[in-house]
């Protein structure tokens, strides 16, 4: 039985954190979103604290993500955002794992590069759309030489294709440009008919159809 159910139709802080107290520990995630809709962020993450120390993902991820955001959350603190991203990513929550891969491809260092496309791998799996672009365009398909170990048309194409058979306009535009002459322009009319708001069919990978890692 949900024990949240009455707390969510008055979104009371104090009632969702009486459920967390109960051994509900996901409702300290949604007493942090109470407290930040009240701007009470300091409260919220002291929820989002204790939540996590109980083991619930989303508390993880929203720790790590206020951590990483600062500002009107506190202090910055990059260490405790990996921290709690990686346990929450760790657990399979999408969201970190795409977060971890854009914060380890900032450093740019090759140990930093190889967990970033660990992470977005993780993410691009999972059928985010975002993690599968920036795979594509900022390490697979980059022509900078400081990634070159990391260079794969193969995949870059895996990604941009089956980001645009998800409905990613701007894959579907780079596809158009990168294999202009592919089956006779095929991308080019896909991307135009996006374009005027034609659904966008899904079609097998045609340059590499046997690739289906990311």
């Amino acid at each position: 039985m949900d024990r949240t159910i009455g707390c969510r139709q008055d979104h009371s802080a104090d009632c969702f954190i009486s459920s967390a107290e109960k051994g509900n520990a996901k409702a300290w995630s949604l007493a942090g979103y109470a407290y930040e809709d009240s701007g009470l962020f300091d409260k919220a993450i002291e929820c989002y604290r204790k939540g996590a120390e109980a083991g619930d993902i989303t508390a993880m991820h929203n720790l790590g993500t206020a951590y990483f955001i600062g500002g009107k959350y506190g202090e910055k603190n990059i260490r405790e955002s990996v921290k709690w991203l990686e346990a929450s990513a760790n657990k399979g929550m999408i969201f970190s794992a795409a977060m971890l891969g854009y914060i380890y491809y900032r450093e740019f260092t090759r140990e930093s590069m190889e967990k970033a496309v660990y992470r977005l791998k993780q993410a691009a799996e999972q059928g985010d759309t975002d993690a599968m672009m920036f795979l594509a365009e900022k390490i697979y398909l980059s022509e900078d030489s400081r990634l070159i170990d990391f260079h794969s048309e193969s995949r870059g194409i895996s990604c941009l294709e089956t980001a645009a058979n998800r409905g990613n306009e701007r894959a579907l535009l780079i596809l158009a440009e990168y294999l202009p002459n592919e089956n006779e322009g095929e991308w080019y009319r896909r991307y135009n008919r996006a374009k005027m708001g034609y659904p966008i069919p899904a079609k097998e990978n045609v340059r590499y159809p046997h690739v289906v890692e990311i």
